[in-house]
């Protein structure tokens, strides 16, 4: 595969409350979810997974924002309990795959990445219609690779 291809396939999600523990490194995230709890994935097609991690350097901290948008179809998303689960459990890590293979974490069990949702309906035959989840969050420390 090469190394230079962009994009991201796929994101999975776990909540806060499922993380047994979490230990950000320089090279990567180490993270183990408790005993039956596992990543959940997004039904989300590639070109409908955007996550932005942007550095703000300031003179005490450097801090990285993260924001994001995934669109799922609205078929996978009908059940209101799934709908509730995000309204009132809504810290998350989000870990995601690119094209290249790389698997990245965001969030960490200090920093979660907030997510709120919308039903979005197209206006047009040509519109999206389905579930937008929306990401946002800050972490002191860039995305880290999966260890």
């Amino acid at each position: 595969m090469s190394d230079n291809m962009g994009g991201i396939v796929s994101a999975e999600y776990c909540f806060v409350s499922e993380l047994a523990f979490c230990a950000p490194l320089k090279h990567g995230i180490l993270l183990a979810l408790k005993d039956g709890e596992t990543w959940k994935e997004f039904p989300a097609h590639i070109g409908n997974i955007e996550v932005n991690i942007i550095e703000e350097t300031n003179i005490v901290h450097d801090l990285w924002v993260i924001n994001g948008k995934i669109r799922c179809p609205r078929k996978a998303y009908e059940t209101i309990m799934e709908m509730i689960m995000f309204r009132y459990n809504n810290k998350i890590l989000l870990k995601y795959t690119t094209a290249n293979g790389d698997v990245m974490v965001v969030g960490d069990m200090q920093y979660p990445i907030k997510i709120s949702q919308k039903i979005i309906q197209g206006t047009t035959a040509s519109d999206y219609s389905g579930v937008e989840f929306l990401l946002n969050g800050i972490q002191f420390h860039p995305q880290l690779a999966l260890l």
